[in-house]
């Protein structure tokens, strides 16, 4: 009996984590919420090492007509420069097409690197891999676990910083 509650102790330490990095609610008015407290250079592809880490919140409204957004980043080594930062198309294992450009650099520093409202007309063009023409395709592909956030720097031009939005919410 104790070997099952240790193990449905660590199972719910593991469940709670998981909730801890990724989120994905709808409130009570209708909006689709995500959060990614997470982003490190562990979930780039090529495992970038680097102590900086990010976060991501997006909030869709009930029309899925405004995606507002904030992206903010922190333990940036001194003399990073960032450059760019991007949603992407793809799942946590390789790199994918542009989807929307959120921020243009220079940033240098920690502290909230992006926040605005994206329409429809702010993302590319779908691409066949990702048939993302709406925001609410965005949010669709973001449930399923088809885009990613990515930071990129002048060191780490694919990508310093990385956080895939949830599979599983």
């Amino acid at each position: 009996m104790r070997k099952l509650l240790t193990l449905m102790g660590v199972l719910g330490l593991v469940a709670l984590t998981s909730a801890i990095l990724v989120v994905a609610i709808v409130s009570a008015n209708g909006e689709e919420k995500f959060k990614l407290t997470n982003l490190s250079g562990d979930q780039v592809p090529t495992s970038v090492t680097t102590a900086m880490i990010g976060e991501m919140e997006v909030e869709l409204n009930e029309a899925a007509t405004e995606m507002k957004f904030e992206l903010e980043v922190d333990k940036v080594a001194a003399g990073t420069t960032i450059t760019a930062a991007h949603l992407h198309c793809g799942d946590s294992v390789t790199n994918g097409p542009v989807i929307v450009g959120i921020f243009a650099g220079p940033f240098l520093g920690d502290g909230r690197l992006a926040e605005g409202v994206l329409v429809d007309a702010d993302l590319t063009p779908a691409e066949t891999l990702c048939a993302i023409d709406t925001l609410s395709d965005l949010a669709d592909a973001m449930n399923a676990g088809n885009v990613y956030i990515n930071v990129h720097t002048l060191a780490n031009s694919g990508g310093e910083i990385r956080g895939q939005f949830p599979t599983d919410p």
